[in-house]
């Protein structure tokens, strides 16, 4: 995930909704200094604050992870290529699972495990997996 991309993203979606950093803030319950962090790439909002994102934009997850608007036709390579690098990230307590993991249709499994996550982004109806 590129944090200045998707930072990037945000501030183009806030200003085509013709909306402050502070009226953002403010529908979102954050500062608009938390708002310019985002957009100047130097932090991610959490996964919550992505959901709030991506209803008062319109726009999926995948999207907003993206740092652009995908067409039906890329989206499920987009959202495989988004899970592939947050599964990269994953580490499993648990199972001693250290990070590595099988991407296939929107499933991510560690590879010495049974454990599935599933990813669904409901913000425009699309399920991958």
């Amino acid at each position: 995930m590129d944090q200045v991309k998707i930072g990037k993203f945000i501030a183009q979606c806030r200003n085509e909704k013709n909306i402050t950093q502070e009226e953002l803030g403010e529908k979102l319950g954050v500062t608009n200094k938390t708002i310019s962090r985002w957009e100047n790439g130097h932090y991610l909002p959490d996964i919550e604050m992505m959901q709030l994102l991506s209803k008062e934009f319109s726009i999926s997850i995948n999207e907003l992870i993206s740092g652009e608007k995908i067409n039906d036709l890329d989206y499920k390579e987009k959202a495989e290529e988004n899970l592939n690098a947050i599964a990269q990230k994953l580490t499993y307590k648990g199972n001693n699972f250290s990070g590595k993991v099988i991407v296939k249709e929107g499933l991510i499994t560690p590879e010495a495990s049974g454990d599935l996550l599933f990813y669904e982004d409901t913000a425009d109806g699309h399920t991958v997996g």
